[in-house]
């Protein structure tokens, strides 16, 4: 699938927010924090997704940028500055392929009181006790009292089935956005503190300057790269949108 038989000079091929990710022949984008130390044991080009700098890429050099599970980390802001700073490195016929937990499924879980949905251990190794502190964690982390030693305004099971009752399903998830500290990715990189659905990341997207927008799916990338099952799209398939575009 590949011409080069080494990792190009300039980089043609970039994940964005790599974590563990190895291919012999792509470069890393990544974020060094503690939290993620331990994933971060490969080469990587060090830049903060939330520093809204310049990307360290040349205009029009890229052909694939690849970035799973990364938006949901970031405020709206960020996103779309991100977004402007791929376009701006992609090729005209370049490939942008981009996933992230869907909110719509897990909006649903948490108003069909759906307990199998969430599975047997939370990803933050903490204990939440009720569907709400589940919730909570994966759409708005800090919120969560499970948080509580470290965040300022944690919400209880009352509090948000109030405010999921008075609210539609996007006011309510962008009220849940609001609540948090400016500076939420700091205080806990591992922590969610946006949220998006295909409509959201869609509109994003094309109001950055993408025009041809698809829905995908697991593994199912027009870009045959993509496609290698050890390397892509292994982050909860289950819960994840797969989003892929062109400039």
């Amino acid at each position: 699938m590949y011409n080069e038989s080494s990792r190009p000079e300039i980089p043609k091929y970039i994940n964005l927010g790599a974590g563990s990710f190895y291919h012999p022949l792509w470069h890393n984008v990544d974020m060094p924090n503690g939290f993620y130390k331990v994933l971060q044991n490969n080469p990587y080009i060090e830049h903060d997704f939330s520093s809204r700098d310049s990307l360290p890429l040349k205009d029009d050099s890229v052909e694939i940028v690849y970035c799973s599970h990364v938006i949901e980390h970031l405020s709206s802001e960020d996103v779309r500055h991100l977004f402007l700073e791929v376009k701006r490195v992609l090729k005209a016929e370049g490939v942008f392929r981009l996933t992230f937990p869907d909110s719509d499924l897990t909006y649903r879980a948490y108003m069909m009181k759906d307990d199998y949905f969430w599975g047997p251990a939370s990803p933050w190794k903490t204990n939440p006790k009720n569907q709400s502190e589940k919730y909570l964690e994966h759409v708005a982390t800090l919120l969560s009292p499970t948080f509580s030693n470290v965040s300022q305004n944690v919400i209880s099971e009352q509090q948000l089935a109030q405010m999921a009752n008075v609210l539609n399903r996007e006011n309510f998830l962008d009220e849940l956005v609001a609540l948090l500290p400016e500076d939420a990715n700091s205080i806990l990189p591992e922590g969610h503190c946006n949220w998006f659905n295909y409509s959201k990341a869609e509109s994003l997207l094309r109001d950055c300057g993408f025009g041809r927008i698809n829905r995908s799916a697991y593994l199912q990338s027009n870009e045959a790269k993509l496609r290698e099952p050890t390397m892509f799209d292994g982050t909860t398939p289950e819960w994840s949108v797969y989003v892929e575009c062109q400039i």
